[in-house]
């Protein structure tokens, strides 16, 4: 949860690391039809209330908004997220192999292709949102996915 500049916007997203760019975006999107509904962002919301001391919200409206639910269990969050005005940022971060060398034409071509296959897809949120997609064409997928795995398995720090 974010507070910027008095607009509150709550921020989840996905990462997809695949073989194809084709199929990084179908799974991304077939991910959507779930995220993007009340009772995801309902259940998500109250799981996020129950870490709310990892966030640095000390002295904040997030603070007081967090208070407020976690001393009334039964709220309803949707509602609760509309008499805030809150906004749902949902980015996808899109990890796909891709070996030529004009990184202008990978992200042209990537952005062609998620318009012609989704641009029409319609999703059954009752709150505001906001949905964009983070490119990343790189010539070794499979191997950043495998040390990714590793440095979450290990629970280093990644710096």
């Amino acid at each position: 949860m974010i507070d910027d500049e008095g607009n509150l916007e709550l921020w989840f997203g996905e990462v997809k690391f695949r073989a194809t760019l084709a199929s990084c975006a179908k799974s991304a999107i077939e991910g959507l039809d779930k995220a993007f509904s009340d009772s995801y962002l309902r259940d998500n919301i109250l799981a996020m209330v129950n870490h709310r001391n990892n966030f640095s919200v000390k002295d904040s409206k997030i603070e007081a908004i967090l208070h407020e639910w976690t001393n009334n269990p039964s709220i309803n969050i949707i509602e609760e997220v509309k008499k805030y005005d809150m906004r749902l940022i949902y980015p996808v971060l899109l990890v796909y192999p891709d070996n030529s060398d004009d990184f202008e034409t990978k992200i042209k071509n990537t952005i062609a292709h998620i318009n012609e296959r989704y641009s029409g897809k319609q999703y059954n949120l009752s709150v505001d949102f906001e949905l964009f997609f983070i490119l990343v064409p790189v010539s070794e997928v499979k191997k950043i996915k495998e040390d990714v795995i590793s440095w979450i398995e290990s629970k280093q720090p990644l710096l």
